[in-house]
């Protein structure tokens, strides 16, 4: 089982000696040596919070230290995230519907209303989706509701 440093985004593998099934502790990462604190249940992430930033490889947008991270909407999300990770275009139209259908759940009405839902911004669990899998959303039309994503140039 892995779950995403909130911090850095990178992938923290859950060492075998934790009870995934009901563990409620700390753990940290790797890469830039946050300290999470992490509740799982039923081999489940169910939710989890920054304790302490670490120093190496922080990333501006990422959530502060202390700041809970509602697990359950970024779940949400991870169907969309696997969508686009295999779709192998640069640009990609999506209908809101078609997004919906994606994610088997209505979105927010933020997302019919505000195109700052949109913002590729890792503090929103939708934009932490589309963003893992290499995308931004890159033109919002809420009048027509399609969403233009455009592929991320690798760095």
């Amino acid at each position: 089982m892995e779950i995403s440093c909130l911090i850095c985004g990178k992938n923290i593998k859950i060492p075998q000696f934790i009870d995934t099934n009901n563990y409620d502790g700390q753990l940290s990462c790797p890469e830039c040596k946050s300290l999470l604190h992490i509740k799982l249940v039923g081999g489940k992430a169910r939710k989890y919070e920054v304790v302490e930033r670490g120093t190496a490889g922080s990333n501006p947008g990422q959530p502060d230290c202390g700041e809970k991270v509602d697990i359950e909407s970024i779940l949400k999300y991870t169907p969309l995230r696997d969508y686009l990770a295999g779709y192998r275009a640069s640009k990609l139209n999506l209908s809101l519907e078609h997004i919906e259908k994606i994610i088997d759940s209505k979105l927010e009405a933020a997302a019919y209303a505000f195109k700052s839902w949109w913002e590729n911004n890792r503090k929103n669990p939708q934009a932490t989706a589309w963003m893992e899998a290499g995308w931004e959303a890159d033109d919002i039309d809420l009048q027509r509701q399609v969403i233009l994503f455009k592929r991320v140039k690798a760095r």
